[in-house]
């Protein structure tokens, strides 16, 4: 699963790790442009076997939105 974070400026790229780490998702935030980052979490099951639930990545997700970013959840297959 893949997270596209939109929004992104220099007075709020800080949060951007600061978030995703609280979730378990240290370091996996990466700028793909200058106004967009993407976060690879994985899939759900994957999540599970390493000891994050869903109801923390849509908390995750759900902190991007608070604090103004644009988000948009792309599924692999």
């Amino acid at each position: 699963m893949k997270i596209i974070i939109t929004g992104v400026n220099c007075n709020n790229d800080h949060l951007l790790n600061r978030i995703a780490g609280d979730a378990g998702f240290l370091g996996l935030v990466h700028n793909s442009m200058d106004t967009t980052a993407t976060l690879d979490i994985g899939s759900i099951d994957s999540c599970t076997d390493a000891g994050i639930s869903l109801q923390v990545i849509q908390q995750m997700v759900g902190r991007y939105v608070m604090c103004g970013f644009g988000v948009s959840v792309e599924h692999g297959i």
